[in-house]
């Protein structure tokens, strides 16, 4: 709005990205105060949800804007710059770029620059930059003292000084200018490539089939769900997206067909694609190859394909003088929450070694241990520190004995996992006869129900309850005491039941925590906690006569 002040009068022409087609609400669109007081001719998309500048070209020639806007909040492909700014060199319009979704891309150079096609550019900070909330306006000196952007907006949104923000603003700035943001920067357009793949590949439309940069914008109309729905719907699950209208919408822009999604964030918490997609985009080296540069002869090897291989007991009697090497032992505590730790870490130092031209060999102790058959942790590391081909060594390439144990826990663990991930196919835990020949510590990384003992015997948890217990599970109270809310008819929540009865159920209803008396209260059937009142409280049937006589006290 700055620049639009600075360079336009009300009523002017503009033309910007239509809002349903990718754009933003600055860009002139009705709702906002940018389609108040300037004359707006949007452009947008053709059919293949592509940027169509022969239609920008058409209507720019047909209503002569005094400025065009180019730039978006929704559009995941790359903006050709240098067509805008032949556009605007025809009509003699001023050229302004919003670049703030993709700055950060800009600055690592994973995207054209606008910088030397645009008269003006504007940016935010808090998106792809990674810094505070706060904008900048990037102009040469002959459009800053054309245009004097400062005069424009003083003294409406200028204010004092906030030092925290010009901080926060040099440092993001300055990361910037690292190599580590650039990896960074490669690592959220990869990981939104990965995301629309896997969208996809679920049935989901995403415009243009795919993305150039770090989002994408799904089409939900073939779902039967609205932006709005599927918005809250991930909220409740702690993934935030936003909902976002898709070109030729036919709901409103407050309830739309379609989300935005952006991985910068996940990112930033360490996110890349998934184990698999990494491992199978590894150009792999011939075994020999490896072989070789250990100084392992051919006929040490016995090959198990072009690259895995077994060493020949041979190999010692040839070695066993040579001066010993240093050794490196990774162990941790586990289990992880998720399992993974030090076949990862190991797999991580010995790339870094070698790194660092020192040769450095990694030998892991019975990988497939850890995870159940490869679909927990990682037998052969994980990320970018794994072992390749990883999927032949998460299911045991070796073909002994034990690889039909992790067979066997492999369905073992399905089951579990499915009475985990919400049960579907309504499986009752109390029937599972199936055993597992080794217990692994899958079952050890979180709460599940395994062997209640009899079918008539054992506890019913209603959902708000398994919710509560979560909840406060990861508030940190899942190790307090708990403190039984039940009748005075022993274990049953049956008063018809006296004694010890066998053949019942507790069924539990509510738990909430006392967190200054140090415990869980686990509440039953229809039992109430103190003050315990009835249904029809005493104090309802108090009251006071003509005469000022008290009823009802006793």
């Amino acid at each position: 709005m700055a620049v639009q002040f600075a360079v336009l009068q009300p009523g002017d022409i503009i033309m910007g990205m239509n809002l349903d087609q990718g754009g933003h609400l600055t860009h002139g669109s009705p709702v906002n105060m940018s389609g108040k007081y300037f004359h707006v001719v949007p452009y947008g998309v053709d059919e293949n949800g592509y940027l169509d500048y022969d239609e920008v070209r058409r209507l720019a020639l047909e209503c002569k804007p005094k400025m065009i806007i180019a730039g978006a909040s929704a559009y995941a492909r790359t903006i050709d710059f240098k067509k805008f700014r032949e556009v605007a060199d025809e009509v003699g319009a001023v050229l302004m770029v919003d670049m703030a979704h993709i700055a950060g891309l800009v600055a690592a150079g994973l995207h054209p620059s606008p910088i030397t096609y645009a008269d003006v550019v504007t940016t935010t900070t808090h998106k792809t930059l990674r810094g505070p909330r706060c904008g900048m306006i990037l102009a040469n000196k002959e459009a800053a003292e054309k245009f004097n952007f400062n005069k424009a907006i003083f003294p409406g949104i200028q204010g004092g000084p906030l030092m925290h923000v010009i901080a926060g603003k040099a440092i993001c700035l300055g990361e910037a200018l690292r190599p580590e943001f650039k990896a960074y920067q490669e690592q959220v357009v990869k990981n939104a490539k990965a995301l629309s793949a896997a969208l996809i590949d679920e049935g989901f439309d995403i415009l243009t089939g795919g993305t150039d940069n770090h989002l994408m914008l799904v089409d939900l109309r073939n779902m039967d769900i609205s932006g709005k729905e599927l918005q809250n719907r991930c909220d409740e699950a702690y993934i935030t997206l936003n909902k976002n209208t898709v070109p030729n919408d036919h709901r409103s822009p407050f309830v739309t067909s379609g989300v935005r999604i952006g991985t910068p964030a996940v990112t930033t918490r360490g996110m890349v694609e998934s184990d698999i997609q990494i491992a199978q985009e590894a150009v792999l080296a011939p075994i020999g190859e490896v072989a070789a540069k250990l100084d392992i002869k051919e006929d040490e090897l016995e090959c198990y394909g072009k690259y895995k291989a077994k060493l020949s007991s041979d190999i010692w009697e040839r070695v066993k003088d040579n001066k010993d090497g240093k050794l490196i032992l990774v162990t941790a505590i586990n289990p992880t929450p998720a399992g993974e730790g030090k076949t990862t870490t190991s797999v991580g130092l010995g790339e870094a070694f070698n790194r660092l031209n020192k040769k450095a060999v990694i030998a892991l102790r019975e990988p497939s241990l850890g995870p159940c058959f490869g679909i927990k942790g990682g037998a052969a590391g994980g990320g970018y520190a794994q072992v390749v081909p990883m999927e032949d060594l998460n299911l045991h390439f070796t073909g002994d004995f034990h690889a039909i144990t992790s067979a066997n826990n492999l369905l073992a663990a399905l089951l579990d996992n499915h009475i985990q991930q919400g049960n579907v196919l309504g499986i009752d835990p109390e029937r599972i006869v199936w055993k597992r020949c080794i217990d692994m510590n899958d079952r050890v990384l979180r709460n599940i129900v395994v062997g209640l003992g009899k079918k008539i015997d054992g506890v019913e948890y209603d959902t708000q309850a398994v919710k509560q217990l979560k909840r406060l599970t990861e508030l940190g109270f899942g190790s307090f005491p708990v403190c039984m809310a039940k009748t005075q008819f022993s274990f049953s929540e049956d008063p018809k039941l006296l004694g010890r009865p066998e053949n019942f159920k507790i069924h539990v209803r509510e738990v909430y925590v006392s967190a200054g008396a140090g415990f869980v209260v686990v509440l039953t059937g229809s039992v109430m906690t103190l003050p315990g009142l009835p249904k029809k409280p005493a104090a309802y049937g108090i009251d006071v006569d003509d005469n000022g006589v008290i009823t009802g006290l006793f």
